[in-house]
């Protein structure tokens, strides 16, 4: 079995900082290098035969344990049960999708994945929320992979902090909305204000956001 088509071998793979595209990528090429790297490693983008690697910078890490963060915060603080399922690998081979989320959690969904061993997008939901951070320029759209997927919910963070909420529509593309569904009290003006507070974009560590963020989230009308 080979990975690439020879095609491939005579074309020299895009390149971005940080990340670099492999195309005419077979499925089972695909989750042989899963296997053999590892999940988590290094990020894996799969869409269509092409193939996308990247190493995720420090603010990119930063940004998305943040933005994670005040997720769980506001979950708990409403007292709604959820499961974090972090950087898991999510693959539809009908659909020649797959890739590892920056975060994701089920919510809505739980009761129906909460006693699987190991859960299979061929029978069983995919998360309700996703979080997508972006500093350098992706070489695939990362967006239309969720999509993909059938991710109902995802958040796109920028190297700035601002943080967009967007929801699937029935025709299977993401249309930015002001309010969350999976969060339902949360807009994106409250995330990104607080995502950017956050050093080195504001002025406070991780920390002391989540305590504000929690402060403010109990002051909140119940």
């Amino acid at each position: 079995m080979t990975l690439l088509d020879p095609q491939s071998a005579v074309q020299p793979p895009p390149r971005e900082p940080g990340r670099f595209l492999l195309t005419n990528v077979s499925w089972e090429g695909y989750e042989k290098l899963l296997d053999e790297i590892g999940d988590g490693a290094v990020r894996m983008v799969y869409d269509n035969g092409n193939l996308e690697f990247e190493s995720p910078t420090e603010l990119h890490e930063r940004l998305t344990e943040l933005v994670g963060a005040l997720a769980q915060t506001a979950l708990a603080v409403a007292d709604i049960d959820f499961e974090p399922l972090g950087s898991t690998t999510w693959r539809r081979r009908p659909r020649a999708k797959g890739l590892e989320a920056d975060k994701c959690y089920y919510i809505q969904s739980l009761p129906l994945i909460q006693d699987q061993a190991e859960i299979d997008l061929t029978r069983d939901p995919p998360p309700d929320l996703g979080i997508e951070t972006e500093i350098t320029s992706p070489l695939l759209d990362k967006v239309a992979v969720y999509a993909g997927l059938g991710v109902p919910e995802l958040w796109c963070v920028s190297e700035t902090g601002n943080v967009q909420i967007q929801l699937l529509s029935s025709t299977r593309k993401y249309e930015p909305v002001e309010y969350s569904v999976a969060v339902p009290f949360l807009n994106d003006e409250v995330l990104s204000r607080f995502t950017k507070l956050l050093r080195p974009i504001g002025t406070m560590p991780h920390s002391r956001v989540v305590k504000q963020f929690r402060q403010w989230l109990e002051k909140q009308p119940k």
